[in-house]
């Protein structure tokens, strides 16, 4: 298989896994405030077992204050920081977008952390929040910039040899 073949199936694949990713973000988002919490009171408690297992049991856990940044670090920061890496991988992979790709995939980025909150506005017992745009958006911007800087690495060390 010749070199452009491989190229627009890595950019399909990459596509591909782009708007799973987003479909799930924007699928959770729909979720009713109870069943969203029950969800991620589960991730919780395993992250609270985790925690007790390498503490030996003898250091108190506010399981409320566990619970908030569980869903904050992991539901919104993480998730959409993996979503930002794909977005970027995906525009970039895109190879006729040239320069523009970090302006695309912050637009995108943004457009999906503002759009999965304003989602919120549909499903029992949620709604909106700001700050959870702000915790989106930085996910998707700091997965952004992370596929970015190992490009800059990978073609510098390029440049060299």
């Amino acid at each position: 298989m010749d070199n452009s073949k491989n190229n627009n199936i890595i950019k399909y694949i990459f596509l591909s896994i782009y708007i799973i990713l987003v479909g799930i973000f924007y699928f959770f988002t729909l979720k009713s405030g109870e069943q969203s919490s029950k969800e991620s009171g589960f991730v919780t408690d395993v992250f609270l077992g985790i925690l007790r297992f390498f503490t030996f049991n003898k250091v108190e856990f506010d399981y409320d204050t566990l619970h908030l940044i569980t869903r904050k670090l992991v539901g919104h920061y993480g998730y959409n920081l993996i979503i930002g890496l794909f977005g970027y991988l995906t525009i970039y992979s895109f190879k006729g977008i040239g320069k523009n790709t970090l302006l695309i995939s912050l637009i995108m980025g943004l457009f999906v952390a503002v759009s999965g909150e304003l989602l919120q506005y549909i499903p029992a017992n949620r709604g909106p929040n700001f700050i959870d745009m702000m915790i989106n958006y930085g996910g998707e911007v700091s997965g952004i910039l992370l596929v970015l800087l190992i490009i800059i690495v990978i073609n510098k060390k390029k440049q060299r040899q």
